[in-house]
C-alpha cells in the first residue's frame, strides 16, 4: 500500500484517502458499483 500511495502521490499528483483505500485481489473488490469476477465485470 505504501508503494502504491507513494507512486500515485509523487508521480501522478493524486491524493490517496487512506480510510477509503485498500489493496485486495481484483476478484474481491467492488469499484464504482462494479464487481470483478474472473474474466467478467458485473454491475453491483
Amino acid at each position: 500500500m505504501a508503494s502504491i500511495t507513494h507512486y500515485l502521490e509523487r508521480r501522478l499528483k493524486l491524493r490517496v484517502n487512506p480510510t477509503k483505500s485498500k489493496v485486495v485481489k481484483a476478484t474481491e473488490a467492488e469499484f464504482l458499483s462494479f464487481t470483478f469476477t474472473g474474466k467478467r465485470i458485473r454491475w453491483s
